[in-house]
């Protein structure tokens, strides 16, 4: 591991590197926090754990309060559109707190700001490699802390989710829902393989990051994070699968599939293939929850039914827990999301937001700024992912993949924004263009 050591061995910048690595793994891992006890898993939290997260929240305010003071690239990048759009549609969410349906609003809008400013100063600090070293730090405590309680303290570990005829499905729990734990575990899956691309990481241990990891995935059960994982490793792996041994590859996997489907049906048995496939992609093995994409479409339903209801404020950030309480608690879409929390307006900003992000997805020259982009692209048409109360790794890596990718242009390029590159792999698809890890 190497740009983080070489922060280290420079005095002048030792201790505030050391401060915020230390606060970025902090963050990461109880950002998305929440105790969940088996079967009441949708209700019940510690208030301890609350108040670990303020006190953390309090040292990373400082911590962004002294990156917007003596970074004048944070300043800079503050004054960014997108950091702007992201600042505006919190303080429409502050608005939208005065519905007082949920007191943790204004504190929550509050706390997304100041670690907006923290994501800038981090990665002025750090640089992009040594920031997603330290998330996945963050994750890789997530999954193993995880993995202990589901194992040996199943009460806490186990998420038990109510599906049809009063059965449960059960899912790696502990830390947070599953369907966070799936995502945290996949964004530490992408930053690991790239740190390993960078040869930041050993194959070895890259290995045991993506077998914790990995395991975590299958426990958790998520097939929104699952799909929008795939997607991000092959975006990350683009130029490897469009070579001439990818594309092999890719075309005898091809052939191996068709040619499996055409003996099932030969001899008859797509029945049982179909029937499989429902009971792998479906909770309950019946269909007629893929047709409504797994009950989202009455999630999005009622969620519509609640913004037309205040339609210009919203009712503040995160208020799905007490306004769908019988539709899982959360919109199960980003754009929607926004649009609860703040109105109209809000939505409209983040789904411009949305567009950046995918254009990144699409045009970016740095490989793991793209594949970051695709997974969370395609995660927040499904899930709230990002802005929640208290940010976890994919906000933070959100706010990574809206500024970076104008932090990287800026003009004061003095604070460690370029990591040292002579000897590592530069990950980009055009080596004439500047590179920007």
């Amino acid at each position: 591991m190497k740009s983080f050591p070489q922060r280290l061995s420079q005095p002048e910048t030792r201790t505030r590197a050391i401060c915020f690595f230390v606060l970025t793994v902090l963050q990461t891992l109880f950002g998305p926090m929440d105790v969940y006890v088996f079967p009441n898993a949708v209700t019940v939290g510690l208030d301890e754990v609350v108040l670990i997260k303020l006190f953390l929240s309090v040292w990373i305010g400082i911590a962004a309060l002294w990156g917007l003071m003596i970074l004048p690239s944070v300043r800079e990048a503050m004054f960014t559109l997108p950091a702007l759009a992201i600042s505006l549609l919190l303080g429409l969410t502050v608005l939208g707190a005065t519905s007082g349906i949920n007191s943790a609003s204004i504190p929550s809008s509050i706390i997304n700001f100041v670690n907006l400013i923290f994501v800038a100063s981090s990665l002025s600090v750090l640089g992009l490699r040594a920031f997603s070293l330290a998330v996945i730090g963050g994750t890789f405590l997530t999954a193993t802390f995880g993995l202990y309680w589901y194992y040996f303290y199943p009460l806490y570990g186990v998420f038990g989710e109510p599906i049809e005829n009063g059965e449960f499905l059960y899912r790696l729990g502990g830390l947070a829902h599953p369907n966070s734990i799936a995502r945290t575990a996949l964004i530490g899956t992408l930053l690991s393989l790239y740190l390993f691309r960078t040869k930041e990481t050993t194959w070895l241990q890259t290995t045991i990051l993506l077998l914790f990891f990995g395991w975590n995935i299958i426990l958790a059960k998520s097939r929104t994070a699952v799909v929008a994982g795939f997607v991000g490793c092959c975006v990350l792996y683009s130029d490897k699968i469009r070579s001439r041994a990818g594309f092999a590859a890719a075309v005898c996997v091809g052939i191996l599939i068709v040619a499996g489907l055409f003996a099932m049906f030969a001899i008859g048995k797509e029945d049982r293939l179909i029937d499989k496939l429902v009971n792998v992609v479906s909770k309950s093995g019946n269909v007629e929850e893929l047709m409504s994409g797994t009950g989202r479409t009455a999630i999005w339903a009622e969620a519509a039914r609640k913004i037309a209801q205040r339609p210009i404020v919203g009712y503040g950030l995160n208020s799905g827990p007490m306004l769908l309480t019988e539709f899982s608690a959360a919109t199960h879409n980003a754009s929607l999301h926004a649009t609860l929390s703040g109105g109209i307006f809000a939505g409209l900003l983040m789904l411009g937001l949305q567009l950046w992000v995918g254009w990144n997805a699409l045009q970016n020259t740095n490989l793991i700024i793209r594949a970051l982009c695709t997974f969370l692209s395609i995660s927040c048409l499904a899930e709230d992912t990002v802005l929640e109360t208290f940010p976890g790794p994919c906000t933070l890596m959100w706010f990574v993949c809206c500024i970076y990718p104008t932090m990287s242009q800026l003009s004061d390029q003095s604070i460690y924004l370029l990591d040292d590159v002579e000897d590592l792999d530069d990950l980009t698809e055009d080596s004439s263009l500047p590179t920007y890890h």
